[in-house]
């Protein structure tokens, strides 16, 4: 999908008209009509993109926001973890190995993709402290005026 200034455009001109004429319109259903609208005028190679944001729609509807962004942080921490175990499959030649030698190799990964599945969880739960130290203090801020 293609954001266009005329995208842009209807969203704030309807975001704007539901806020002053209090429609029901939500923003979840102001961004599905943007969506099918620029479904039919996009070309067949956006439709995975499509795609991609209609299943977002769908999971943020279903679930929530904050379930909704917390299995997108586990799946890119899936995605981290299969790229390493693929990274260190191939540098320890498992293939290669005697069935025993495998067996302690095949061992040590596992417990390395523990370590690193850890370590990418603290970091992000870290990062997700200090977005919301930072949303805080600003709320302060802006309380205080």
């Amino acid at each position: 999908m293609q954001v266009t200034d005329s995208i842009i455009t209807k969203y704030v001109g309807s975001a704007y008209k539901s806020i002053n004429n209090d429609d029901d319109n939500s923003f979840g259903d102001t961004l599905t009509n943007l969506v099918s609208q620029s479904s039919s005028n996009d070309n067949p190679s956006n439709s995975n993109k499509i795609d991609t944001v209609e299943k977002f729609l769908e999971n943020l509807n279903k679930y929530g926001s904050a379930v909704t962004l917390i299995n997108i942080n586990q799946q890119k921490i899936d995605e981290k973890l299969e790229q390493k175990r693929q990274e260190l499959m191939a540098s320890l030649d498992v293939e290669n190995l005697s069935d025993e030698d495998k067996a302690k190799a095949i061992a040590s990964i596992n417990e390395t993709l523990e370590d690193y599945k850890k370590q990418l969880e603290k970091e992000m739960n870290e990062k997700r402290m200090a977005e919301q130290t930072d949303k805080d203090k600003l709320k302060s801020i802006l309380s205080n005026l």
